[in-house]
């Protein structure tokens, strides 16, 4: 079983799938004799998508923490997430079935973007493709964690 939050926000429909990218940076360096060099500088910027299922009417098989809240509600409430600027935590919590949480995901982020979408094959639900990407605090000497 997985729980996902975004900030204080949880998913009641855990999406049914997840994609993290991790990347790198690096930089390349072109020789004089033709051949080209590269160096690693630093670990890119994670990057986390994924659809989230917001339900506008309440099914036996989402997990509602704080009562049940409308689809349109949800939306509303990562919008206003995008929309303050501030980093926000994403956290999954996984759990076996004798209930241990294990691997869990734990990213400081902000919301890149929000793609909400209904389709009538599916009734009033929204959905909502979601990305993120990790936020990393400048530290006093202005280098990057």
């Amino acid at each position: 079983m997985y729980n996902f939050y975004l900030g204080n926000l949880h998913f009641p429909v855990t999406p049914s799938r997840l994609d993290i990218r991790y990347g790198n940076q690096f930089q390349r360096i072109d020789t004089a004799v033709g051949g080209e060099l590269v160096f690693h500088k630093s670990n890119g910027l994670a990057e986390v998508s994924f659809t989230a299922l917001l339900p506008q009417i309440r099914y036996p098989f989402a997990v509602y923490r704080a009562g049940f809240v409308r689809g349109w509600l949800l939306l509303h409430r990562l919008l206003a997430l995008r929309d303050s600027g501030k980093p926000v935590r994403f956290v999954i919590l996984r759990r076996s079935p004798s209930g241990r949480i294990y691997a869990p995901t734990n990213i400081n982020t902000l919301i890149s973007h929000i793609n909400s979408y209904e389709d009538a094959g599916e009734g009033s639900d929204i959905f909502a493709d979601i990305k993120l990407v990790e936020y990393r605090e400048v530290e006093s000497g202005g280098l990057l964690q």
